[in-house]
């Protein structure tokens, strides 16, 4: 089914995302990700007028919404566990309104080269935001890939087997540091810097400078200069970010035993001027599900990434306390 709300060129586009759609069997996943998900939600509130009970395994859909219609078939039988997991993902992933062609102020709905998915922009709520991206999972290929690409991935970060995720981009706020971009303020540290992160300690550091609490001769000058009141109140939203993963890490205990989340990656911001007025204090979110598919067990490497992130943040807590 396609969703039909998007953005009208009149209301502008700072609150949204456009996303470039893949052609191939990677671009449908993404979107039909997303589909299931307002399915999933839907089906357990009952209020959905676009599935009817059939003695089939699958119901014929028609979505009734707007001028535009497009039937797919739902399987509504025998998937009550994954309709439950998906309606626990959905407060950990970007507000989806659908599959648009923009061009210069008109929209279509169609599905070509130049189609795009339009998600809510997650950094929208902030004046100043850092960002951190998480590419999780102990394995970033799926298990029919090439073994030419199996190596590819592994060549790239040996040590995502052993921590369950890397970092793939960074880009923190510290207008006062020597390596900060004059124009922006912004310190930007790019895949090359993730891949360079071979011990627990690198990594450790790398995340104690997004949350800029880093200590010690390798804090920033701004860091040095914050008062006690700003680092602490950084470090209470440490512990809040690692409560959200802790739910996240609980949902995917309890609800998933046969999705894999393969490149899929944990994006994380938060406001990074602290002089700044911001509705939200910080956001995470899961994006990137052109790789997702059924695999029996779930995905342990996923849940595993998890588990070593809030280790991460756990000791960033004790070192400050």
């Amino acid at each position: 089914m396609w969703k039909h709300q998007h953005p009208h060129p009149q209301d502008g586009l700072r609150h949204f995302v456009l996303k470039p759609l893949q052609l191939d069997d990677r671009g449908l996943r993404e979107v039909a990700f997303y589909e299931m998900i307002h399915e999933a939600v839907h089906h357990k509130k009952n209020t959905s007028t676009c599935m009817d009970d059939d003695d089939d395994d699958v119901s014929s859909v028609e979505c009734q919404q707007g001028r535009y219609s497009l039937k797919v078939p739902i399987p509504t039988q025998g998937i009550e566990q994954t309709f439950e997991l998906l309606c626990a993902l959905k407060p950990f992933v970007p507000d989806y309104f659908g599959v648009v062609e923009h061009h210069s102020t008109l929209f279509f709905h169609r599905f070509t080269s130049h189609s795009k998915v339009v998600l809510s922009d997650i950094a929208a709520p902030f004046q100043r935001p850092c960002m951190l991206d998480l590419k999780m999972g102990q394995k970033t290929y799926e298990p029919d890939a090439s073994q030419d690409k199996k190596e590819r991935q592994r060549r790239k970060y040996p040590q995502q087997e052993t921590f369950g995720f890397r970092i793939v981009g960074m880009k923190v706020y510290d207008p006062d540091h020597e390596a900060s971009d004059p124009s922006s303020g912004y310190r930007m540290f790019e895949k090359g810097f993730g891949r360079q992160l071979k011990r627990r300690e690198d990594v450790s550091s790398a995340l104690q400078t997004f949350s800029k609490v880093q200590s010690g001769g390798g804090a920033s000058v701004r860091a040095s200069m914050d008062s006690t009141s700003s680092i602490l109140d950084r470090i209470e939203m440490v512990l809040q970010i690692l409560e959200l993963i802790q739910s996240l890490r609980q949902v995917m205990e309890e609800c998933n035993n046969d999705i894999a989340f393969f490149a899929t990656s944990t994006l994380i911001a938060y406001e990074g001027d602290d002089n700044a007025f911001s509705t939200d204090r910080f956001t995470l979110k899961l994006i990137d599900f052109a790789h997702v598919r059924y695999c029996a067990g779930g995905d342990p490497g996923f849940n595993h990434g998890l588990d070593t992130i809030m280790t991460f943040l756990e000791l960033i807590v004790r070192q400050r306390d």
